[in-house]
């Protein structure tokens, strides 16, 4: 077993250690930012979402570009302060079990979130339906909703929805769609190419990995559910901006609440009829105020920067730090033997 000690040392330390002193930070900085924030749909800016995903994101980025920086056949003897001789005959082994380790915790959050994202949502009525040929003359008077397939399908889980990561779609249910007029359709489409635009479906999924992979994550588990809520005013605000009818978008959020609607923990949609009745009120009220667009963050760059650094540092400055931890390991390993 001496050869698992360090991997399963160095997971210790980043998921009981490393990761839940970073959720602390995230979540003094989002209670610092709850409390400095003007209107509750600025908290579903970019930012907020960052602080939510660094946690798990960045410690796990470095400690598996570390393994495999470390586990570099020029480097393997510098890491390598015992021989093992009961299975391995260098370090190279135990680095590469540490970073295969770390690849395969993400592979499997991931494969426990993919069994409840929805997978066969039926299939579309056919063109020559009505209610069909509805939605398609109000896709056509808009070219912004052009470039999105849009299926409407019966016994819908939700009234309207986005579902899919990289080349998102619209879903409506049959029965919404005869229900509604033209303005409401056309405003609740726009709700959702908003939610598509920021694939959202896709960030949601990777907040939920993140979030799953975190020991603390009940301290962040609100701020993503107001994030997640900031981003339904948000996008009430971009559909208005976009030309949907602020009225009708308001009518369409009340009756698609009447809708059976998916769990909110659901992965990969997002959908119209939003979370909770005190939700619903709030957008309503909002937009019959007149809506107000979120403010502009770049908090998903600071994010995508930060990873970057974190897979590349090790290998361009030689950081030692998982060298050092290694040959700790090892002497504890020998001090017990």
């Amino acid at each position: 077993m001496s050869e698992l000690a360090f991997p399963i040392a160095a997971l210790a330390l980043t998921f009981f250690v490393l990761i839940p002193a970073m959720s602390l930070i995230s979540w003094a900085l989002l209670k610092y930012k709850r409390a400095r924030t003007e209107h509750w749909v600025d908290f579903g800016d970019n930012a907020t979402l960052a602080w939510l995903l660094a946690p798990t994101l960045l410690p796990l980025a470095w400690l598996g570009s570390s393994a495999l920086h470390q586990g570099e056949p020029a480097r393997a003897l510098e890491a390598c302060l015992i021989e093992h001789s009961v299975l391995l005959a260098t370090c190279l082994e135990a680095l590469v079990i540490l970073a295969a380790l770390t690849l395969s915790t993400l592979g499997v959050a991931g494969l426990k979130a993919l069994q409840t994202h929805p997978r066969n949502l039926g299939d579309g009525l056919p063109e020559d339906d009505l209610r069909v040929q509805k939605l398609l003359k109000i896709v056509a008077a808009d070219p912004l909703l052009n470039a999105f397939p849009i299926k409407v399908i019966c016994q819908a889980p939700a009234a309207v929805f986005t579902h899919g990561w990289w080349r998102p779609r619209f879903y409506v249910d049959a029965c919404f769609v005869a229900d509604n007029d033209a303005e409401i359709l056309h405003a609740a489409l726009l709700h959702e190419l908003s939610h598509a635009r920021a694939r959202d479906p896709l960030r949601v999924f990777a907040a939920r990995i993140c979030l799953m992979l975190n020991p603390l994550s009940r301290l962040l588990e609100a701020d993503f559910e107001r994030w997640r809520n900031a981003r339904e005013g948000s996008c009430d605000a971009e559909a208005v901006r976009l030309g949907g009818d602020p009225l009708s978008l308001a009518q369409g959020i009340v009756r698609a609440a009447r809708f059976r609607c998916l769990d909110i923990n659901t992965y990969g949609i997002s959908m119209l009829c939003g979370h909770d009745a005190t939700l619903l009120r709030l957008r309503v009220a909002i937009l019959m105020e007149g809506a107000r667009m979120p403010r502009r963050t770049f908090g998903h760059l600071a994010l995508g920067s930060a990873l970057v650094v974190a897979v590349i540092v090790p290998h361009i400055f030689d950081t030692d730090a998982l060298q050092y931890f290694h040959h700790a390991v090892e002497r504890l390993f020998l001090g017990a033997a």
